[in-house]
């Protein structure tokens, strides 16, 4: 019994891969939406869900609050 389909995983793979091209090369929402098949509003949604989670996990590490000492 498979836990995940494949169609699953297929479209996890495919939003890593958007979020990735996005920040590695900076090309435009509607460039990476026919690049990869889906609509602009998509391509926004996925790039701005995995940013928040990006900053949510690396800035208390890499700008923490500035303290007095």
């Amino acid at each position: 019994m498979e836990l995940i389909s494949n169609d699953a995983v297929s479209l996890l793979i495919a939003t890593e891969n958007v979020c990735w091209t996005y920040l590695s090369t900076g090309t435009s929402f509607r460039n990476l939406a026919f690049s990869f098949r889906m609509g602009n509003n998509t391509v926004r949604r996925i790039i701005k869900e995995n940013v928040l989670i990006l900053w949510d996990e690396l800035q208390p590490l890499h700008m923490p609050v500035t303290t007095t000492e």
